[in-house]
């Protein structure tokens, strides 16, 4: 009698441990969009290294208006902060689409800049454990 209750129970969690590998899945379409957003991190990475300027955000040829920490009242990042975390970002792009080795070399180049960054750490462990 418990055999049979245990059955219908067991295709259940089949068929949603199957439907979540299905969802989890890098489908064709997805892996498009990866590269797509790792081409743009990439663009947004080499114009963020010619202009760092404390800024950031708000710096208009070259000038800057004001020093400005990280996160300010109006939550505009500073263009050190901006281009880490486009490196991150692209990190991850390139571990999704199977390249462990740059993606470590962007983890490692994001801990040049902030050796406290728990995120590149990460991001960098999990290149190194692919």
């Amino acid at each position: 009698m418990r055999r049979r209750r245990a059955e219908p129970l067991l295709k259940t969690q089949y068929r949603l441990a199957r439907d979540l590998t299905a969802l989890l899945a890098l489908t064709p379409r997805r892996l498009k969009k990866y590269a797509e957003a790792e081409e743009k991190y990439r663009r947004a990475k080499d114009n963020l290294a010619t202009n760092t300027t404390a800024a950031g955000v708000g710096a208009t040829k070259g000038r800057v208006l004001s020093e400005r920490p990280a996160y300010d009242a109006r939550s505009r990042l500073s263009g050190k902060e901006l281009r880490k975390s486009c490196m991150l970002n692209l990190s991850l792009c390139l571990l999704k689409l199977g390249q462990p080795d740059a993606a470590e070399a962007e983890a490692t180049e994001v801990l040049q800049l902030d050796k406290r960054s728990l995120k590149g750490y990460y991001r960098r462990c999990v290149a190194v454990c692919m």
